[in-house]
């Protein structure tokens, strides 16, 4: 007979996986907890934490059997924070966003994003959005965090321009041009 089973499996915090055994006519993995169907040549696997199974695999023709050992390794799954410098307004018309907790990082929307693979992003919006990060650790284990950026009309505008002039030398509006910066 040839016995085989799938061999030892990486999952990250929170997530199952599938284990497999082949060759025989009768099944017993070990530990039979946070295990689908113990007695199955498949099964689905839920550790929460890194756990060694077993699987005792019988074919019944000519009476063989064999156990096999295997290995269920849970990664953790990062913890990613999120900050803003700022809400905007007229003054304040960009913001900062700063992502920390992960590897690498991915934005939605991207709407006023300057960066959507970046920790720190720069975005100029003119109205109020929740952003989503996405960030991945090493072991490839995905979480995720929110922040809404508010727009709002507040604030002095940074520079005024007029949009008209009446150049007649009455001293009200003679020039064109940028009031204040």
């Amino acid at each position: 007979p040839h016995f085989s089973a799938s061999g030892n499996k990486s999952i990250c915090a929170g997530k199952n996986t599938e284990l497999n055994a082949t060759g025989g006519d009768s099944y017993q993995w070990m530990p039979a907890e946070k295990l689908s169907d113990p007695s199955a040549p498949t099964v689905v696997a839920n550790p929460t934490v890194t756990t060694h199974y077993s699987v005792h695999i019988r074919e019944n023709a000519c009476n063989y059997d064999t156990t096999m050992f295997m290995a269920v390794t849970v990664n953790p799954s990062p913890v990613v924070s999120l900050q803003k410098s700022n809400d905007v307004n007229c003054n304040t018309p960009t913001v900062q966003l700063t992502a920390g907790g992960a590897v690498n990082y991915s934005w939605a929307p991207e709407t006023g994003l300057d960066n959507i693979t970046g920790s720190s992003p720069v975005v100029i919006i003119d109205t109020t959005t929740t952003y989503t990060v996405s960030g991945a650790n090493e072991y490839g284990c995905v979480s995720t965090a929110s922040i809404t950026v508010a727009a709002s009309k507040n604030g002095v505008p940074r520079f005024v321009v007029p949009n008209a002039f009446t150049p007649n030398g009455d001293n009200k509006n003679d020039c064109f041009g940028i009031r204040r910066w």
